[in-house]
């Protein structure tokens, strides 16, 4: 409700702002000897600058009732979803031969070291 207002109202400032424009030029270009010339324009700028006040006053209430409508606003947001039943992953046969394949040469290698160190010190 304050949207379609505030909308309404900025069309008719924008509209007041044109006969605003008029009443200048009309006053620029008047008989020096009408007294009353001045009074039609003083009184579209005053008309124009009370509908700016008050298109001021409910674009700030609009923007009030956003902010207080999305604080009340409950938010929810999904973290994970899990689908059941699990998925198993399994470790293929390869990788176990190849793993356990380094890891016994890697001892291999330490025990053989151990074994030739100790045997210099010994010796």
């Amino acid at each position: 409700m304050l949207k379609l207002r505030a909308d309404s109202l900025a069309a008719l400032l924008n509209n007041k702002t044109f006969v605003a424009a008029t009443k200048q030029q009309a006053l620029v270009d008047a008989n020096p000897a009408l007294r009353s010339a001045p009074i039609a324009s003083e009184i579209s700028v005053r008309d124009k600058a009370m509908i700016a006040t008050i298109f001021a006053e409910v674009v700030k209430n609009l923007e009030l009732s956003k902010t207080l409508l999305s604080q009340e606003t409950p938010v929810i947001q999904l973290v994970d979803q899990s689908m059941l039943p699990l998925k198993r992953e399994k470790v293929s046969k390869l990788k176990y031969l190849l793993t356990g394949g380094f890891l016994a040469g890697f001892f291999i290698v330490i025990y053989l070291l151990a074994k030739r160190w100790i045997k210099s010190q010994i010796v």
